[in-house]
């Protein structure tokens, strides 16, 4: 049975309103990953920036000790040094990003 002129444009608009429906959910998964990249980059930033301020803080805390004798400078300085590389480690991540 041959079917009427009416059912091709129906055909037609329903494997459109799929393909559109199929490009809307694409776009949709797209901005939500594109969201979550961004949210992923920002905890990345503060993790940074909280790092580098212990980093600081180490920093501070070993003066203070050398300054009242509780660590000898040879001390001193190994923690120093580990702490400078520590911060280079750190400071290279950041600026790759």
């Amino acid at each position: 049975m041959r079917r009427g002129w009416w059912c091709r444009p129906c055909a037609r608009l329903a494997a459109a309103e799929n393909i559109v429906a199929g490009y809307r959910r694409r776009i949709a998964t797209s901005d939500e990953a594109d969201d979550a990249r961004a949210e992923a980059r920002e905890a990345g930033r503060l993790e940074l920036e909280m790092r580098l301020a212990g980093i600081e803080a180490e920093r501070t805390a070993v003066r203070d000790m050398l300054s009242s004798g509780a660590i000898n400078d040879h001390t001193a300085r190994a923690l120093f040094t580990e702490i400078t590389l520590t911060e280079a480690l750190l400071q290279g991540r950041q600026e790759r990003k």
